[in-house]
Order: structure tokens, then C-alpha cells, then sequence
């Protein structure tokens, strides 16, 4: 006899109670999401209900009937089978005769860390910027989902960004709800402002870093569960040089 799953259950910042398969916590600890899975199970009634063995599952039968369930469980669980296994009793208590004693349940559980795609950082002009005039800054970050697996049961969680703040390195941060985009796709000329843009004022070379905040939802066993707080992933860097424009006037010849 198999054993069979009882009501799942987990502690975490989100719960699911779920249906008597499966029960999920998510937690968030600001740069990734970890979602825990526990299943608790009854042991089979091979012993006859009394907690011990007798009959013909007495002697070494009824460790091998826990061998061969454990091996059951083992499918999906070989780190956890031991405790499903038959233990010896007390030989001194007047139970031992009869054969060791079965758990009457026991629990699985595991824990999958999924963290969100790492946004890639771009700028105009291409890898330099002229001081008092508009460099224009965007992330590519989109909504995504990524895929993992809790014993057994496949797991999705959804990253949809929601805000990005901005490092410009010369001091001056600030968020902004934009992921911004080129002067292209805004349709508006080179060295214009944006909601993304910065000016510099100072000569050098700075280093520009975004940090984009996702909000996230994890979708498992037919149910979604949102995740409290927002996860957020640090973009790619950009290093460039500050150059001042200057105007030269030529006679004309």
C-alpha cells in the first residue's frame, strides 16, 4: 500500500492553504522569491492500525513492507525515505516481540529560489556624454516568467516591473515609474530630455547603474499566489567619459 498525501501546509509572508494535495508559502527577501512546499503523509495501515506488526508481517516482513514503501516514496523524495522506514522498538518493552513499529505520518518539504532576469542598462550618445546637454538613459526590462520545478510540481513566478531607480554617478539618484526608451522610439531629436535623462556638470568618467523593482506572482498547482513587497534586480553598468563642448569659430577664407 502506498502512502497517501495528507493536507499540505507551509509558513512564509504569503500562504495558500491550496486543496488537500498541495499548500505554498512565498517569501520575498527583496532580490528573489522562495517558494515552499509541504506535504505531509499518513502511513499505510499495513500494520493493521494497532502500531505495530503481527501475523505474517511480523519478524523482518514488516521491515521489508517498509522497505518496499519507502522505496514508493523514495521517487520523489530519496533524501526524506528514511523516515518512512519500520524502526526497532524497546526490546526490553513487551511490544517487541511483535515486530518493530511503523510512524504514523510524515512530512516532505522544499524550498526553490527563483530570482528575475537582470535588466540591461543603454544610453545616447553611445559611451560618452557632453557636459550641460541631455544623456538619455532606458532599461529592456519586461514582464517575464521563470520556470522551476518542487518536488515534482512545476512552479512559475511572473516578473512585471513596476519602477526603476536610477544611479547616475555624480551623486544625483532619483525613481521613476518609466523604463524609458531611445529618442528614436519617443520620437524626438538627439540631445533632448527625457523623463530618463540627466545632465552632468562636472568632467570624468561616471559609472550609471538602474535598479528596477518587480512586482511578483507565483503561479503552482493551478493556483496563483502574489508575493508581498516588490523583488528587485540591479541592471548592467554603464562606464563612460564626460567631454565639454567647446565652439571654435573659423574666418571665412
Amino acid at each position: 500500500m502506498v502512502a497517501t498525501p495528507n493536507i499540505a501546509s507551509a509558513n512564509g509572508d504569503t500562504c495558500d492553504g491550496g486543496s488537500s494535495w498541495f499548500g505554498a508559502c512565498t517569501h520575498n527577501d527583496g532580490s528573489s522569491v522562495s517558494v515552499e512546499y509541504n506535504e505531509s503523509y499518513n502511513s499505510p495501515s499495513s500494520n493493521n492500525g494497532g502500531g505495530s506488526n503481527s501475523g505474517s508481517n511480523s519478524g523482518g516482513g514488516g521491515g521489508s513492507a517498509g522497505r518496499e514503501e519507502c522505496a514508493n516514496v523514495a521517487e520523489t523524495a530519496s533524501d526524506r525515505c528514511q523516515g518512512y522506514l519500520f524502526r526497532p522498538g524497546d526490546p526490553s518493552s513487551p511490544s517487541a516481540s511483535s515486530g518493530p513499529t511503523l510512524p504514523t505520518s510524515f512530512s516532505v518539504n522544499d524550498i526553490l529560489n527563483i530570482v528575475p532576469q537582470t535588466p540591461t542598462l543603454n544610453m545616447e550618445p553611445n559611451g560618452w556624454g557632453l557636459l550641460g546637454q541631455p544623456v538619455n538613459f532606458w532599461v529592456d526590462a519586461s514582464t517575464h516568467r521563470v520556470n522551476g520545478t518542487l518536488l515534482g510540481h512545476p512552479v512559475q513566478v511572473q516578473f512585471r516591473p513596476q519602477s526603476v531607480r536610477w544611479d547616475f554617478g555624480d551623486g544625483n539618484s532619483w525613481s521613476t515609474n518609466s523604463l524609458g526608451s531611445s529618442w528614436a522610439a519617443q520620437g524626438l531629436p538627439e540631445l533632448s530630455d527625457t523623463a530618463t535623462s540627466h545632465r552632468y556638470t562636472e568632467r570624468g568618467e561616471v559609472t550609471v547603474t538602474a535598479v528596477v523593482s518587480y512586482s511578483a506572482t507565483v503561479f503552482i498547482a493551478g493556483t496563483s499566489i502574489p508575493v508581498t513587497g516588490y523583488v528587485m534586480a540591479t541592471s548592467t553598468s554603464l562606464t563612460f567619459e564626460l567631454y565639454e563642448q567647446s565652439t571654435v569659430l573659423i574666418p571665412n577664407p
